[in-house]
């Protein structure tokens, strides 16, 4: 078992994903993106503290890294495993209840069908 940390660009394709398909502007999702990189990456250099360094995404970054195009495949596999990787190689679970609710918001989100 292995922790994925998510950086920008996954979680911006995520974010542009969840607006497509919902019609909402991107950057409501931008705050549920940003409280689940911020287990996510705690539970990742718990697992490999001393080979990598990693930092919580920001709107700044998530606004920088917006594709032109999205990835719909891409974005709904990336929220299929959010979960998983908010779980360490040792059994401990990052996930509190604000990162499994914006979990949830994203992968919600992603499911929908497509609008327009």
């Amino acid at each position: 078992m292995s922790v994925i940390c998510y950086g920008p660009h996954e979680l911006a394709n995520v974010c542009a994903a969840c607006s497509a398909k919902t019609g909402l502007p991107v950057q409501s999702f931008f705050k549920a993106a940003i409280r689940y990189s911020q287990d996510n990456v705690a539970c990742y250099l718990y697992n490999y503290r001393e080979e990598e360094d990693a930092d919580p995404v920001t709107s700044e970054d998530l606004q920088a890294y917006l594709p032109s195009q999205v990835d719909f495949d891409r974005a709904a596999l990336t929220a299929g495993l959010l979960r998983y990787n908010l779980v360490s190689n040792d059994g401990r679970d990052f996930g509190d209840v604000e990162s499994l609710e914006a979990c949830a918001v994203l992968c919600e989100a992603i499911t929908r069908r497509k609008t327009g």
